[in-house]
């Protein structure tokens, strides 16, 4: 028999394993990121990163509390849990609820906060607005509650369609 000579130790094996298991934590993002990362156009993140500090700083000064808190709470306040998906059963499309994710909450939740920063005035800058927009979510004033009990009745309305999986 032909050997190559390369032979792993299973300690080797397992060192490697572990290396792994820690990358893959390295891709998973946090809310902060993730916002950022939906803030970014074209590739410039600085510019989207000089937008949130400019926010958490505007929040800093409105609230005097710690702004990545109030973030955070504001986020989760406006993401909402369900959404809803076309399903087709035999002829028909049906509209049936479908529970997020926490990622795709705050994702869904920063997309709405961003595009109401768009609609609000453009006399101040971006960052500002964003600040605004989280303050008035914190304080529970933002219409942005509307769109999400739209949505929450919208699967609530169609929970007679929800497809139910058998986990047997």
């Amino acid at each position: 028999m032909f050997s190559t000579g390369f032979c792993l130790s299973r300690k080797l094996l397992q060192k490697q394993k572990r290396i792994v298991r820690n990358d893959l934590n390295r891709f998973k993002q946090t809310p902060v990121e993730q916002f950022t990362n939906l803030i970014m156009r074209d590739g410039k993140k600085q510019l989207a990163l000089q937008q949130i500090q400019d926010m958490f700083l505007e929040i800093q000064k409105q609230t005097k509390q710690d702004p990545l808190q109030v973030f955070l709470s504001a986020l989760d306040q406006v993401s909402p849990i369900v959404s809803t998906a076309t399903v087709r059963k035999k002829s028909k499309n049906l509209i049936a609820p479908q529970p997020l994710n926490e990622r795709q909450r705050f994702r869904i939740g920063g997309v709405w906060m961003i595009e109401a920063a768009n609609k609000a005035s453009k006399r101040v800058d971006f960052g500002t607005r964003l600040a605004h927009q989280v303050l008035q979510v914190f304080k529970g004033e933002s219409s942005l509650f509307q769109t999400k009990e739209q949505m929450h009745k919208l699967a609530l309305a169609n929970r007679s369609s929800m497809v139910l999986r058998d986990r047997t």
